[in-house]
């Protein structure tokens, strides 16, 4: 938004443009899948083909613990918007 307002003040009629998009990755993610278990595996594949599956999710999960556990990977898709519950 502040980005817009500061274009609009030199170019009135500036077309507001996506700033955030293709600033982040996913080598988080792609780290705890490579180094998946079969079982998170196949949990992973089970949500790509659409089914449900149960997990605990740590809202208090740090950056300096993700690596502690690949139980860890759903809180991180989970916070990242990659899951969400029901």
């Amino acid at each position: 938004m502040i980005n817009h307002v500061d274009r609009l003040c030199g170019e009135l009629d500036a077309e507001p443009q996506s700033y955030w998009i293709n600033t982040s990755g996913n080598d988080l993610v792609k780290r705890f899948v490579d180094k998946a278990d079969k079982t998170t595996r196949d949990e992973i594949e089970r949500l790509v083909t659409g089914e449900k599956i149960e997990k605990s999710i740590r809202l208090e999960l740090t950056y300096d613990e993700i690596d502690n556990s690949i139980d860890n990977l759903w809180s991180v898709l989970f916070m990242t918007g990659y899951l969400t519950q029901e």
